[in-house]
């Protein structure tokens, strides 16, 4: 089973398409106008969108927006979807009450996907400096044999911000805690 998790934002938003046994297929941003067309013709049986909830406190233009997008994100899917409450999958990763959330979630998808060595990866060849070559005559590296990394790029390797992280938590929850409900 496949399932697409989002992250809504008020303009662009965060989509992850995975497999079970946490095999990620597909991670990016892209713009709210976008992700509807993408959400028609991407191959996945289930959505799990975040969706915003009673706080007791105001709220701003931009988290009435992104609602609003999470709605229509659910119209153009137009198939099986689960509405995500973000304090679920902070309590399912252990951040709930701490401080920085986000970087909880960070660290604990590090390691739930081989920690940082094989997660993200691509550390820079120090003996070249990331350039794959030495020397006036450009020498690959014998370090890196010309890569310019002494690691290959894991999957999260470029993932800059929170938000693809939180869509990726997002998927590991729901088929942690869901997808058996689903599947019967």
């Amino acid at each position: 089973m496949r399932l697409i998790a989002v992250d809504p934002g008020d303009t662009v938003s965060a989509l992850v398409l995975m497999e079970p046994n946490d095999r990620l297929m597909v991670s990016r941003y892209e713009s709210n106008e976008s992700l509807l067309d993408s959400l028609r013709v991407l191959d996945a049986e289930h959505l799990a969108i975040e969706t915003l909830h009673v706080r007791g406190q105001p709220t701003s233009q931009n988290e009435l927006d992104t609602q609003l997008w999470a709605g229509r994100f659910i119209c153009a899917w137009d198939g099986p979807f689960t509405l995500v409450r973000r304090e679920r999958v902070k309590g399912h990763f252990g951040a709930s009450g701490v401080s920085n959330p986000d970087g909880v979630l960070r660290e604990s998808l590090i390691g739930r996907f081989g920690g940082e060595a094989v997660a993200v990866g691509g550390k820079r060849c120090r003996h070249c400096n990331g350039k794959g070559w030495r020397g006036r005559d450009h020498h690959p590296c014998e370090l890196c044999k010309g890569a310019g990394v002494q690691s290959h790029p894991g999957v999260f390797y470029g993932w800059s911000g929170t938000d693809l992280f939180s869509a990726c938590a997002i998927a590991c929850w729901w088929f942690d805690t869901q997808a058996k409900r689903e599947a019967s």
